[in-house]
């Protein structure tokens, strides 16, 4: 069985890189709209900003956690799935961009992401990394009949999520809920 290879994150990485340049381009252009859309999306997660830290902190590892797995299981399914799901997410960073450069300052945008969303880009990246690969195994099963390797590929990306994502979820979450708020709060200043 072929392992991931940086190909199959090469791709995924242009998709992100495209769709947040995107979704940037877009709430530049259109900050009405953007500025309806971001509202939207952030009234979703509005009321974490009184919950307890520990309450935000399990929404986020477990909301974040569901969708990166979702992303990768689905992506059995040609890869489709999960390059939406990366591309959706790319868009609407984008657009926080765009948002916080309009109304708020960019300043405030890279203090409220890089803190936590490294790690945390970086984890879905790789859990997309192996939802499209699934894709392509699923692809060699049907064309060549090979059953075993795509039980294997199930086996190893899940087994690598549980390693690798699934604990620099946790990190991300972990300064996320309690060094990310500092941050934001040293941008206003």
């Amino acid at each position: 069985m072929r392992k991931p290879s940086f190909f199959f994150f090469a791709i995924i990485v242009l998709i992100l890189v495209a769709a947040i340049f995107s979704g940037y381009i877009y709430g530049i252009q259109n900050p009405t709209e953007n500025r309806i859309i971001i509202n939207e999306v952030s009234g979703t997660f509005s009321g974490l900003q009184e919950s307890p830290r520990a309450e935000v902190l399990a929404f986020i590892f477990i909301n974040n956690t569901v969708k990166a797995f979702i992303s990768m299981i689905l992506g059995v399914f040609l890869g489709l799935i999960t390059i939406n799901f990366v591309f959706i997410n790319g868009v609407l960073i984008g657009m926080v961009m765009a948002f916080s450069q309009n109304d708020i300052s960019l300043k405030y945008f890279l203090a409220g992401t890089l803190p936590h969303g490294i790690i945390e880009l970086f984890a879905i990246v790789l859990a997309s990394t192996y939802g499209l690969w699934l894709g392509a195994m699923f692809v060699r099963y049907i064309v060549k009949k090979d059953k075993v390797s795509l039980k294997q590929a199930w086996k190893y990306s899940i087994s690598k999520f549980f390693k690798i994502v699934l604990p620099l979820l946790a990190i991300a979450a972990l300064i996320a809920t309690y060094i990310t708020p500092y941050f934001i709060s040293l941008s206003l200043r």
